[in-house]
C-alpha cells in the first residue's frame, strides 16, 4: 500500500485540527467554504487512580471555514470547530454520562500580503506556535512542554487553543514572528482562578535543510484567593520554551526545552487522590516553578506505520515542592486510509517527592481510533 507523503504530513496535524482533510462547498473566484470533521474513539488509563477501571469516551469534531478574497492584498477568514462528547469519559467501563459540547476554535481573521495577519478569538497561540513542535502526541498530551494544561485544552494560560486572544502574525521570508494579547476574566477550569492579562512573543526560523528553530515567551497574570492552588492573589505565570525540529522525507525529530513559573501542574498523574476513595484528596493539584526537556522522534513507513518515541522530564524547584516526574512513552500509529488512524500508546511515568513523599511509578496504555470525513 503506497502512501502520499503530503497527506500524511497533513495526517499528523489532525490530533489538532479536523481541517486537514476539509471539503470544500462552495467556491468561486472570491470565496471559498469548507467544512471538517472527525469522529475518535478513546479507550485508556491515563493516570494510576483508575487502576481496575477503563477509561472511554466517544467525541466527534465539527468545523466550518469561509476564506473571503478582498482585494488589493487583502483577505480575510472565519472558522469555527466544535467538539462533543457523546460518550464522555467515565471510570467504569460501558458508563456513560451526559452529552458534553464545546468550541475548541473560533476566530476571525484580517490578512494582508505586505503588512501581515490579524486574528481575534478562541485560536492556537502564538506560543504554540513554536512550542507546538512537541504537538505530536495522539494518545496522550506532552509534559514538559505545557501545552494542553487546564482541563487539556490550554485555553486558560493560551498555550494551545488559548480562549479570547488577539493575534498578530508576520513572516519575513524564512523569519516568522508573531505577537498576541489575551483579555481578562477566562477562568481556570478547575479552580477559582482567574486571568487578568496575557501576552506572548514568538520568533521562528525554518531553514532550508528542514531544520525549525524558535523561541517563545509567555505571560498570564491571574487574580485569585492567596494560596489557591499555590498561587498569591495576583501572580504571573511565566513560560519560555526554546524548541527544535528537523524533517527529512519520512523521519521528523523535535526537542524542546521550558523554564516555568507557576506554570507546571503538579499533579497531572493524580497521586495526590486516596484511591480507596477517589473523592478525597490528599493534597490537591498545584502551579510550581519547573524547568522541564522533552523530545519527540517518528518515522513513516511507506506500509503506513508511524512508531515514534516521547521522553519527558520536569524537574519541579518552588519551595516545598521539589521532585520530579519523567515519562517514557512508545507509540504505534497505523494509517489504514489517509483519513483513518489507529493509534497505541504504552507510557511509563515516574515521580518522586513532587509534592508527595515517595516514589511511585506506573504503565499507563491507551488505543485512539480516528475518521476523518
Amino acid at each position: 500500500m503506497k502512501f502520499n507523503k503530503k497527506k500524511i504530513v497533513l495526517l499528523t496535524s489532525l490530533a489538532l485540527s479536523s481541517q486537514a482533510f476539509a471539503a470544500t462547498v462552495y467556491e468561486n473566484d472570491t470565496m471559498k467554504v469548507d467544512i471538517s470533521g472527525a469522529f475518535l474513539m478513546d479507550y485508556w488509563k491515563p493516570v494510576h487512580l483508575l487502576d481496575d477501571h477503563d477509561f472511554n469516551t466517544s467525541r466527534s469534531t465539527l468545523g466550518f471555514g469561509v476564506e473571503q478574497q478582498l482585494g488589493n492584498g487583502w483577505s480575510g477568514d472565519v472558522k469555527f470547530e466544535w467538539d462533543n462528547l457523546t460518550s464522555a469519559p467515565s471510570d467504569e467501563s460501558g458508563t456513560k454520562s451526559d452529552d458534553q459540547f464545546r468550541t475548541r476554535l473560533g476566530y476571525f481573521s484580517i490578512h494582508n500580503e505586505e503588512l501581515g495577519s490579524l486574528r481575534f478569538g478562541k485560536q492556537y497561540s502564538v506560543y504554540h506556535d513554536v512550542a507546538g513542535y512537541m504537538d505530536n502526541l495522539i494518545v496522550f498530551d506532552p509534559d514538559a512542554t505545557p501545552l494542553f494544561s487546564d482541563g487539556k485544552d490550554g485555553g486558560f494560560m493560551a498555550t494551545a487553543r488559548g480562549d479570547d486572544l488577539v493575534t498578530y502574525r508576520k513572516s519575513f521570508d524564512n523569519l516568522n514572528l508573531s505577537v498576541q494579547h489575551g483579555f481578562k476574566g477566562v477562568q481556570n477550569t478547575s479552580q477559582d482562578v482567574k486571568r487578568d492579562s496575557n501576552y506572548a512573543l514568538a520568533a521562528s526560523y525554518d531553514f532550508d535543510n528542514g531544520i525549525s528553530l524558535g523561541a517563545t515567551h509567555m505571560v498570564n497574570k491571574i487574580k485569585t484567593t492567596a494560596g489557591t492552588m499555590n498561587l498569591e492573589a495576583s501572580d504571573e505565570q511565566k513560560i519560555t520554551t526554546v524548541a527544535v525540529k528537523y524533517s527529512y522525507e519520512a523521519f521528523k525529530v523535535a526537542a524542546a526545552y521550558t523554564d516555568g513559573t507557576k506554570a507546571h501542574e503538579t499533579d497531572l498523574l493524580a497521586y495526590s487522590f486516596n484511591a480507596a476513595d477517589p473523592n478525597t484528596p490528599l493534597k490537591t493539584n498545584k502551579y510550581a516553578d519547573a524547568e522541564g526537556m522533552d523530545i519527540y522522534a517518528e518515522y513513516y513507513f511507506a506500509i503506513g506505520l508511524r512508531p515514534y518515541v516521547y521522553l519527558s522530564n520536569v524537574d519541579f524547584d518552588d519551595g516545598s515542592i521539589q521532585g520530579e516526574r519523567s515519562i517514557y512513552s512508545m507509540g504505534l500509529s497505523y494509517h489504514a486510509a489517509p483519513n483513518f488512524i489507529i493509534s497505541g500508546e504504552v507510557r511509563k511515568t515516574s515521580e518522586e517527592d513532587v509534592d508527595l513523599a515517595g516514589k511511585h511509578e506506573d504503565t499507563l496504555t491507551g488505543i485512539t481510533v480516528i475518521y476523518a470525513f
